[in-house]
C-alpha cells in the first residue's frame, strides 16, 4: 500500500502520523494517497473520495477534480479517512453512515431506554451526579465533531461547542460547572476548557505539539485539581500525562511514560488511584496504579480489556474485555488497594469500544452504551478499475 509513501497524507486519531497537508477547511484536500509513479492523488473531500491530477516537484494539484464514491467515512480534522489506494492504482474504500444509539441498560443487560435520537455519537461522559450526559456528536455533512450536553432529567438537549472542527472527549469538572475537551483551533487538537455558562469558544489549557493530546478524566484531591490526558512521541508512542490547575504555569508532567502504550485513564473517585489501559504484556489490559507516591501497579483485567470505570463509591471497578464483555471487580481501594476475580456482566454491541463508548451511573446498577444503531456492518469496496471508469 502506498502509506509507507512519504507522500502520504494520514492522521490517525491517536498519533499524528504524517507530514504535509495543502489546506485546511472542508473545500480542501485532507487525506491522501500518491500512485502512479507520485502523478495522481485520490483524497477525501467532504464525504467524497476525489481523485485529481499531482505535480510532486511543486507539491501541488492540477486540474479539475473527480468524484470516485460518495458518502465516504472521513473525520475531517484529523484527516482520517476510510480508503486506501495501492501503489498499482487499487482502491478500497468505505462509505455510508455510520449511526448509533445511546442506550441504558440495566446490569444483567437488560435494554432500558434510549438518549436522544440515533446520531454518529462518540465518547459519553456522564456528569459526576449522573444527571446530565456530555458526548460527541458527528456532523456527517462537513465531518465535523462538536460537543453537545443532554439533560437525562428533561428529555432537554443543548449544543456546547460551535467551532468549525473538531471539538472531542470531553471531560466534566468535578463539580460540573466546566468540561474540558480537545480541539483543533488552527493546530493539531489541544487541551481546552469551557464553563457551562461561557458564551464562547473556551480557553486552552495547553499547546499543541505533534502529537493529539486527549484529556480522559479530572479530579480533585486536597493537593488541588489535575486532569489526566494523553499525549504521545515516535519514542514513547501513547503517554499520560498529567496537568495542574492550580500554580503558576500550570505545567504538566509525566504520570506514566514508558516505551508502549498508556490510554483510557480513569481517576478514582477519591483521587487516590488511577485505572488506565497499557499494552505492555503484548495486549491491552487494565491496570490500576496510586496516583501519587509508589509506582506499584495490579493487573485488573486476565484476558485482555479496555476502558476502565469506576463505580461512585469506589468500591467496584468494570471494563470490557476485547470480545465485548463487560467486566465488574470488586475493589477496596482505600490507602491501599486489592481487587477481586472479574466477572461477567453482559455483551456489549458498543461502537469502537476502544473510544470509551459506555458510561457507569453513579450506583453501578445502570449502563450508557454508544450502541450499534442495528444495521449490517458498512460494506468495503475494492476498486480495480476507477481510473479507467473516470477517463470514459
Amino acid at each position: 500500500m502506498s502509506s509507507g509513501s512519504p507522500y502520504h497524507i494520514a492522521q490517525s486519531i491517536s498519533r499524528r502520523a504524517a507530514a504535509r497537508t495543502q489546506t485546511t477547511g472542508c473545500d480542501g484536500l485532507k487525506v491522501a494517497h500518491f500512485v502512479g509513479g507520485k502523478t495522481r492523488a485520490t483524497g477525501s473531500v467532504c464525504q467524497r473520495n476525489i481523485h485529481q491530477a499531482f505535480d510532486p516537484d511543486n507539491f501541488t494539484l492540477t486540474g479539475e477534480p473527480q468524484a470516485v464514491a460518495e458518502n465516504l467515512l472521513y473525520f475531517q480534522t484529523l484527516g482520517a479517512a476510510n480508503f486506501s489506494v495501492s501503489d498499482n492504482g487499487v482502491l478500497v474504500y468505505q462509505a455510508g453512515t455510520s449511526l448509533s444509539r445511546l442506550v441504558w441498560y440495566s446490569r444483567d443487560g437488560a435494554e432500558m431506554e434510549t438518549v436522544g435520537a440515533p446520531a454518529d455519537y462518540n465518547f459519553p461522559r456522564l456528569s459526576p451526579d449522573g444527571q446530565r450526559l456530555a458526548a460527541n456528536v458527528g456532523d456527517p455533512r462537513t465531518g465535523t465533531v462538536d460537543v453537545w450536553i443532554f439533560d437525562l432529567v428533561r428529555g432537554a438537549q443543548t449544543r456546547f461547542t460551535f467551532d468549525p472542527g473538531v471539538e472531542w472527549s470531553p471531560v466534566w469538572s468535578p463539580d460540573a460547572k466546566q468540561i474540558a475537551f480537545a480541539a483543533d483551533r488552527n493546530a493539531i487538537p489541544n487541551l481546552h476548557v469551557k464553563g457551562l455558562s461561557d458564551m464562547g469558544s473556551g480557553e486552552p489549557l495547553t499547546k499543541p505539539t505533534e502529537w493529539v493530546q486527549m484529556p480522559w478524566d479530572w479530579v480533585q484531591t486536597p493537593a488541588g485539581q489535575f486532569i489526566i490526558y494523553q499525549e504521545g512521541s515516535p519514542r514513547t508512542l501513547n503517554d499520560l500525562m498529567i496537568l495542574p490547575l492550580q500554580g503558576e504555569g500550570r505545567k504538566a508532567r509525566a504520570f506514566f511514560r514508558t516505551q508502549f502504550d498508556e490510554t483510557n485513564a480513569r481517576f478514582s473517585p477519591d483521587g487516590r488511584w488511577v485505572a488506565y489501559v497499557s499494552n505492555e504484556s503484548g495486549r491491552n489490559e487494565v491496570y490500576v496504579r496510586p496516583f501519587e507516591g509508589s509506582d506499584e501497579k495490579w493487573q485488573i483485567s486476565l484476558a485482555g480489556g479496555i476502558s476502565p470505570r469506576w463505580r461512585r463509591d469506589g468500591k467496584e471497578l468494570f471494563y470490557l474485555t476485547t470480545e465485548g464483555q463487560l467486566m465488574a471487580v470488586t475493589v477496596k481501594a482505600g490507602q491501599s488497594f486489592e481487587a477481586g476475580k472479574p466477572t461477567i456482566l453482559f455483551h456489549v454491541e458498543a461502537v469502537h469500544s476502544d473510544l470509551a463508548q459506555y458510561e457507569v451511573a453513579p450506583d453501578g446498577q445502570r449502563f450508557l452504551v454508544n450502541t450499534r444503531s442495528g444495521n449490517q456492518p458498512l460494506p468495503v469496496t475494492v476498486s480495480l478499475n476507477w481510473a479507467a471508469e473516470l477517463k470514459r
